[in-house]
């Protein structure tokens, strides 16, 4: 493990000093956010540290780095308890919020196209793409049908408020998943509900990268959510993250849950139509 570990740094290490110092930031962050200290001593964090680093390395071949996508400020704070600091979210553009912002003050935004989310107390913005739109348009078509066919009563929601706030924490955190399995057949509320979904699904936009949604799903999971679907169009994949880890589906797989019995999808439908 330590040799992958050092073969993948070796790659890192022949990008210019500005991506170098921005992975090793990433790197940090990570370590902070897992609170596993730098001498990477168990095999459980060598292997988290090869997958960071291998993710950093996918961003820097596409271009990810070098064009600003990882440069960003970082802002860090602890919660009532002391616990360790989060990095700021990097997933859309992020401004300050008041200190007493809700979810329902989310709700009265204009609503101009973009998504609203609040994460840690920050406000984070996000504009989405024809090509962005037309995979969650497929993909909430493909759940719609096995649901009607299948009598999955859970509801199917799309671009919805959930406040996801851990119990001791003194800011907000609201997310919004492109798409989300809801528990129970109950129907929807018209105001932003506590509970987590069973299911949230991301499709990474042009201006973000696995990396930067990675916070997002490991948030999800460490906060209720049983399943997180990652989809990433450029890597033509699907990132599952559920109770056994953190599995990737290339685009010749088929896609199924176990949250969904006889549920399934090719990866290439979802990407193309």
């Amino acid at each position: 493990m330590v040799g992958e570990l050092r073969e993948v740094l070796a790659l890192v290490e022949q990008q210019t000093d500005e991506v170098q110092r921005q992975t090793a930031e990433l790197v940090s962050l990570a370590l902070e956010e897992r609170e596993w200290d730098a001498t990477v001593s168990t095999p459980e964090s060598q292997a988290f540290l090869v997958e960071l680093v291998a993710e950093a390395h996918a961003d820097i071949a596409r271009g990810d780095m070098e064009d600003g996508g990882w440069d960003r400020q970082y802002r860090d704070h602890a919660d009532s308890e002391g616990s360790m600091a989060n990095p700021a979210p990097t997933w859309g553009e992020v401004y300050e919020a008041p200190a007493d912002v809700s979810a329902n003050d989310l709700l009265r935004l204009p609503d101009d196209g973009g998504t609203d989310e609040l994460y840690d107390g920050m406000l984070i913005r996000g504009f989405t793409t024809p090509g962005h739109g037309a995979i969650c348009f497929r993909m909430g078509g493909v759940l719609y049908v096995y649901a009607q066919s299948a009598r999955f009563r859970n509801r199917i929601v799309q671009n919805a408020l959930f406040d996801l706030t851990p119990p001791r924490a003194t800011r907000k955190t609201v997310l919004a998943p492109d798409l989300a399995i809801m528990r129970g057949a109950v129907p929807p509320s018209w105001s932003v509900p506590r509970e987590a979904p069973l299911l949230a699904v991301e499709v990474i936009s042009t201006s973000q990268t696995t990396t930067e949604l990675a916070l997002k799903a490991r948030f999800y999971r460490n906060n209720g959510v049983d399943e997180v679907w990652l989809v990433d169009h450029r890597s033509r994949s699907v990132e599952i993250w559920d109770a056994q880890g953190r599995t990737t589906l290339d685009d010749s797989a088929t896609l199924t849950s176990a949250l969904l019995p006889g549920f399934s999808v090719a990866v290439a439908f979802l990407l193309d139509g």
